[in-house]
């Protein structure tokens, strides 16, 4: 599919209101979220293009609804009342690689470490 064909329509809307928890985080990542990620890579793309900029040397990409998806990884059933989707690009959280950011309270930032 390409960007020009993406679409949000009613059926996408409508799968906010379904009742059955489960049933509404499946369907909105299985149908909204590859939509918003044509939509995030093609942007990725351009601001590569444009900028001749490597994305993801310090970016990262996160999702939501993001759960794991395999029954045999899922311990519990989804119990989020998912009311968005979306995707959005951050800096990657690693030690010493943004030196230009400073707490208004001069503490040192606190980076989780995988």
């Amino acid at each position: 599919m390409r960007i020009e064909e993406i679409i949000f329509d009613t059926e996408d809307k409508n799968l906010f209101l379904i009742d059955d928890l489960q049933l509404k985080a499946d369907a909105i990542r299985y149908s909204i979220l590859p939509k918003l990620e044509i939509i995030n890579n093609e942007i990725i793309s351009r601001i590569a293009e444009m900028y001749n900029y490597d994305f993801f040397e310090n970016c990262t990409i996160g999702k939501s609804p993001q759960f794991r998806t395999s029954k045999s990884q899922r311990t519990k059933p989804v119990n989020i009342d998912y009311e968005h989707s979306s995707i959005w690009i951050y800096g990657q959280r690693a030690k010493n690689k943004w030196k230009g950011l400073q707490r208004v309270d001069k503490k040192k930032h606190k980076l989780h470490q995988p």
